[in-house]
């Protein structure tokens, strides 16, 4: 990853940002590195063709959010017009003035990303905690353009989506191999996740976690694990892999089909094959 990097190409992104009155303008500085990281990063696969929207906000803007998302209704996606609205609603009374439930989609087919962010939180909390977060958005941009629909079920499971979104937005934002480690660490101490996923301990249970289909899944084990597989899988075959997977799907392969032809093995058989590595992993991590 490190050497696809290094090709990589500054680029000029064009974006309309639409921001509330109480959200910090100073977390937006740190939110536009982070999208000047992610750009160059995927400059040589992918420039977007269309304007980005940026909208950001906090729990003391609720009216703002109504009327600013109502124009990314998509009737693909959402079951009414307040669909959007009332998942935000819903973020904002869990996670109150602390709130960061940042998003991603191709919605009315326009790439926007989403950043509700608690009003308690300032730039450094932004920078030292939740650092990743704009290059993790953008790699859903980046993957959902390999779907006809512009949307993230078409290529690939949630582990896979969300767990390569979470090692790039980590691998641009703490380059060092030390700061790396430190944070993927914690994260398979599931420190910053539920008490449901803190109880994820062997391969198994890992496997249920984030296995398709499984009734055992749990939605927040892919950011942690999923980042964890998916190091592995790029560790295996290189960065440049998963481009090509990518570029199978888009080209009209259906993504298990795409993942063993690319991988050479079933993503179902390299789920069973990389939990048990994982276990240690995260057992390694406790330990430390």
């Amino acid at each position: 990853m490190d050497e696809y990097r290094s090709k990589g190409q500054s680029i000029d992104v064009s974006y309309k940002i639409v921001q509330s009155e109480n959200f910090d303008r100073q977390t937006l500085a740190v939110i536009m590195d982070g999208l000047k990281a992610a750009a160059t990063f995927w400059s040589n696969f992918w420039k977007p063709a269309n304007q980005i929207w940026l909208i950001l906000g906090t729990e003391k803007d609720l009216p703002f959010w109504k009327r600013e998302l109502d124009p990314l209704y998509d009737s693909r996606w959402h079951k009414s017009r307040n669909d959007l609205y009332d998942n935000l609603v819903s973020s904002f009374e869990r996670f109150g003035t602390r709130t960061n439930s940042a998003g991603a989609s191709w919605f009315a087919n326009t790439p926007n990303m989403i950043f509700p962010y608690g009003s308690a939180l300032s730039a450094k909390d932004i920078s030292e905690n939740n650092w990743q977060t704009t290059p993790h958005e953008y790699t859903h941009l980046v993957q959902g353009t390999m779907s006809y629909s512009f949307n993230l079920y078409g290529m690939g499971t949630q582990w896979m989506s969300e767990g390569q979104a979470e090692l790039v937005g980590l691998f641009l934002t703490k380059q060092t191999a030390p700061e790396y480690l430190e944070y993927r660490n914690l994260r398979l101490k599931n420190n910053f996740q539920g008490s449901s996923v803190s109880r994820v301990i062997t391969a198994q249970q890992i496997y249920e976690a984030i296995g398709d289909g499984s009734q055992g899944m749990i939605y927040d084990a892919h950011y942690s694990f999923g980042m964890a597989a998916m190091e592995a899988l790029v560790a295996l075959h290189g960065h440049d892999a998963i481009l090509k997977y990518f570029e199978k799907i888009k080209s009209g392969v259906w993504w298990p089909n795409a993942f063993k032809e690319t991988f050479g093995v079933s993503h179902v058989d390299f789920l069973k094959d990389v939990t048990p590595y994982l276990e240690k992993l995260r057992a390694n991590a406790v330990r430390s």
